[in-house]
């Protein structure tokens, strides 16, 4: 924000989420799409993977998207 960015904010909780369409009519008009997932079993959330791939058919495909998300608990426990 303090670079000039309308920034939204989205939250998929387990107690509540936000609604699709008004996150799919947000990321339409961005020009950037930075999504923050945590990790199920070494892979993306469910929901945020249902999300993400959702994104990819209804947002235009050439739209920069960064994804930032924990690796997981697999090299911590193998090395323990």
């Amino acid at each position: 924000m303090k670079q000039g960015f309308d920034v939204k904010v989205f939250a998929f909780k387990d107690d509540s989420q936000a609604g699709l369409g008004d996150v799919i009519g947000e990321a339409l008009d961005s020009s950037i799409l930075v999504i923050g997932a945590s990790t199920y079993e070494n892979e993306l959330f469910p929901k945020i993977e249902y999300f993400i791939k959702l994104l990819a058919e209804k947002v235009n495909s050439e739209k920069p998207v960064l994804v930032i998300s924990s690796y997981g608990w697999g090299p911590v426990a193998e090395g323990a």
